[in-house]
């Protein structure tokens, strides 16, 4: 049942052998346009790598393939696949797995329970509900 007053606890599922972030409480399924929208709003308009430039495209932590279309898989990112922070990363993988800015399909966390290194906050965790925390093993 689809409630409007469901307060959501957002699980990641495979359905139809791809992975959405799911309600477990009405079985909602996140959208990728919800995802988009509250990224967006977290992002306030600039890149959460470099801090610098607008953001242009929104990148999966966990590739799309094995990571859901979730505030805590997706950042907001300057440039595209090519150029700016979303090249960087793209482009030249290995060096930011320790950043949280990709994360190994094998690694069994969930993005929200893996640090992403931001311009401003340093080494923080992602939400769902688009806000930023502080490292859980963080003193």
């Amino acid at each position: 049942m689809n409630s409007p007053a469901c307060l959501h606890a957002w699980v990641t599922e495979r359905r139809g052998g791809r992975p959405v972030l799911a309600c477990q409480l009405c079985d909602r399924v996140m959208s990728e346009r919800e995802c988009r929208e509250i990224v967006a709003a977290r992002s306030g308009g600039v890149c959460e790598i470099c801090g610098e430039r607008p953001v242009q495209s929104m990148h999966h932590r966990l590739t799309r393939k094995f990571g859901p279309w979730s505030p805590a898989n997706i950042v907001a990112l300057c440039g595209d696949g090519v150029a700016g922070c979303h090249g960087r990363v793209t482009n030249t993988r290995t060096q930011y797995y320790d950043d949280g800015w990709l994360i190994h399909s094998w690694d069994l966390r969930t993005p929200d329970e893996i640090p992403f290194l931001h311009w401003q906050w340093g080494a923080v965790c992602l939400d769902n509900a688009g806000d930023y925390h502080q490292r859980k093993d963080a003193a």
